[in-house]
């Protein structure tokens, strides 16, 4: 991989990393006001008085709609513009209606309230599932792969011998045992369970990953393929044999 397609690469995960944190940023910010709007309905319910108003006037075009109705213990008639509007809203329409004790005009409809609370958190919780979520796994792999390649030394092995390992299957297919020899005489064995060792042959020279804390030696051929240890290979590396 030269230089311009490493770059490139930085590029594409950078600017991923940053569309997962507006996701995410946009998510939280969704659920927030949903908490925010569950509250103020809390508090509508606890500390404002419940009557049933009719819709006096509905604009559509602005999106207002005013209600009439008469406070408990009070002889006039109120009118005062609601909170929320609907589209489904006309002139002449009953609501419940919840107002202020202490401001007449302070009116809310309490349906629709909770259903802007549900839409804000659905969106959130959706939002949160396409931009946290991923961005906690790519955050991951990312601090992973930064350990392998910071911890383990790249070197060369030769692959000394590739079998059929007819005792596991796949479908109709088997995956390929690869053993490696490295400079220093060791011996390497990995398994390849989607059967990616078929383009290498006995007598190649390959890359291997030597563990600075333990000495011992990793192969994968998706790193060496690409010259660079990735997310898929973490996987493997766990589960080599020597």
């Amino acid at each position: 991989m030269n230089t311009t397609q490493k770059n490139m690469k930085r590029s594409v995960k950078r600017s991923l990393f940053i569309v997962l944190i507006v996701l995410s940023a946009i998510g939280l910010a969704f659920i927030g006001t949903s908490i925010g709007l569950s509250i103020k309905y809390k508090q509508i319910q606890n500390d404002y008085i419940k009557t049933v108003a009719v819709l006096s006037t509905v604009d559509h075009n602005d999106e207002r709609a005013y209600v009439k109705y008469t406070p408990i213990g009070e002889a006039t008639e109120i009118e005062a513009k609601l909170k929320s509007y609907s589209s489904s809203y006309y002139e002449g329409k009953e609501l419940n209606i919840y107002y202020n004790p202490n401001n007449f005009q302070d009116v809310y409809n309490p349906k629709e309230l909770k259903i802007v609370f549900l839409i804000f958190l659905i969106i959130g919780i959706i939002q949160l599932l396409f931009g946290f979520t991923p961005l906690i796994v790519f955050t991951s792999a990312q601090a992973r792969g930064n350990y392998y390649k910071t911890h383990f030394k790249k070197e060369q092995a030769n692959v000394i011998g590739i079998k059929t390992n007819y005792s596991i299957s796949i479908g109709n297919s088997h995956p390929y045992t690869v053993t490696y020899k490295t400079k220093d005489g060791k011996y390497l064995k990995t398994t390849d369970y989607s059967s990616r060792f078929t383009n290498y042959e006995e007598g190649l020279v390959i890359d291997v990953y030597k563990n600075d804390k333990n000495g011992k030696y990793y192969a994968d051929p998706e790193s060496i393929r690409k010259e660079e240890i990735i997310e898929e290979d973490i996987f493997s590396i766990d589960n080599d044999k020597f």
